[in-house]
């Protein structure tokens, strides 16, 4: 098994991040997602702070459970990553809307599904937490994965 650790948190609104430093971002998360072999399990959780939307006839890594539309962020994470096989994990599992809404901006009150799971097709359930008591304005996520361990046959 491959470990890759990445820490997302892209600012959308440019208060912290330039362009550039995104495109940065972007480019450097996939020079470290493609010597992952196929057969390896990967999985990346982030605050990416995109909006993908639900235009999955379009991009072959959203399900159908997307919600919204896609903004700027969410269009360089659909562009980078959708030849590599990966699936955006929250958009594949239906749920209530509550549970698909991981960050309420605080003005406007609407909800945004901007954390991710990126992942090979190993996602088994993803589902938005209420109440988690963490120090956060984002909801937490419970994924459940299909991993096999093989046992090593000692010779």
């Amino acid at each position: 098994m491959t470990e890759l650790v990445w820490s997302c948190d892209v600012n959308e609104r440019g208060l912290l991040a330039s362009e550039e430093n995104i495109q940065a971002f972007y480019a450097e998360l996939r020079r470290s997602i493609l010597p992952v072999p196929l057969n390896e399990k990967l999985v990346v959780l982030g605050d990416f702070n995109a909006c993908v939307g639900r235009d999955y006839g379009a991009w072959n890594l959203l399900g159908c459970y997307g919600i919204g539309k896609v903004d700027n962020n969410g269009l360089h994470l659909l562009q980078r990553y959708s030849e590599l096989g990966l699936v955006i994990g929250n958009t594949f599992f239906p749920h209530k809307l509550k549970h698909e809404i991981i960050w309420i901006h605080p003005k406007s009150k609407q909800g945004h599904m901007i954390d991710f799971v990126l992942t090979w097709k190993d996602l088994c359930s993803l589902r938005i937490l209420q109440g988690a008591g963490c120090d956060t304005d984002h909801r937490i996520f419970r994924a459940k994965f299909k991993f096999r361990v093989h046992k090593k046959i000692q010779g």
